[in-house]
Order: structure tokens, then sequence, then C-alpha cells
């Protein structure tokens, strides 16, 4: 859910940015908000890498992970690529 909202969140974000594939890493708290956000694998353009960090800071709140994902602080990190496609 949280790729898919991210996702979603960068495809209405689009400016004149080219589309292609950015791995990042986001922390969400137990409720939900986005703590951080970074570029864990770079698409090659800073122009896209600052539109999927973006894409995550949109898609902010999250639904709460679950309680066996969090750390003993509270919080989860996930790593995983997000495409965002070329703008209309």
């Amino acid at each position: 859910m949280v790729v898919t909202k991210i996702s979603r969140a960068g495809e209405k974000s689009a400016t004149a940015t080219p589309g292609g594939k950015v791995t990042i890493r986001v922390r969400i708290a137990a409720d939900g908000t986005l703590e951080g956000a970074a570029i864990e694998e770079s698409s090659g353009s800073p122009a896209l890498d600052a539109r999927a960090l973006q894409a995550a800071e949109a898609a902010s709140p999250f639904a709460p992970p679950p309680e066996k994902l969090l750390t003993l602080e509270g919080f989860t990190e996930l790593a995983f690529p997000v495409e965002l496609g070329r703008p209309d």
C-alpha cells in the first residue's frame, strides 16, 4: 500500500521530468506519519530523484504499520523501487 500510494502521488506531481525508476527508503512512525525519506538508489536524474522524495511526502500519512514491523523505537523502515512515468 505504501508503494502504491507514493507512486500515485508521484504521478500527480508530474512535471517536465522524465520517467524512470528510483529506489527510496522511507521511515514510517507507528501512527503512519512519514519521519523521513531518502534516495537508496538514484535514477541518475536529480529532478526525478527529487520528484520521488516529494511523492513520498505528498503520500503521507500512511496506514499505521503492523506492530510486528515496528522497531523498539516505534518506527519501520522500508526500501523499494518507485516507477514514475513521464507526464502526459
